[in-house]
């Protein structure tokens, strides 16, 4: 009964791993990665390795996936290309020079040209 057990826990890692690497959604992932570390938690009782199960458990399972999860909830864009864009499709409207100016000085200074606000 505990062979099946174990070959059981094995495959279901084994799946469970490469579902984690597979997945394309980061949240998906993190939620894997969780999962992944207790169903080692439960292979290290099995060795009779209560001390490493419980490390596996806190800092495998919870610290390290909570913080998985919080970078799978953070944005992508910041704020330096969300002001770049902005620039660029409002300069894009009025056409011409200022277009080009605004390009050019966003990618540096990351804030658009004054001179084509007045335009």
């Amino acid at each position: 009964m505990t062979d099946v057990l174990n070959i059981l826990l094995a495959a279901l890692i084994l799946g469970l791993a490469v579902w984690t690497i597979v997945a394309r959604e980061a949240y998906a992932a993190a939620i894997g990665f969780i999962a992944y570390g207790l169903l080692l938690t439960l292979v290290w009782v099995q060795l009779r390795g209560i001390d490493v199960a419980l490390t596996e458990a806190a800092i495998g399972g919870g610290l390290t996936g909570a913080l998985l999860i919080g970078a799978a909830a953070r944005p992508r864009m910041s704020a330096a290309s969300r002001i770049f864009r902005t620039s660029v499709k409002t300069a894009s409207r009025r056409g011409g020079k200022c277009a080009r100016s605004v390009v050019r000085r966003s990618r540096r200074t990351a804030a658009p040209a004054a001179r084509c606000r007045r335009a």
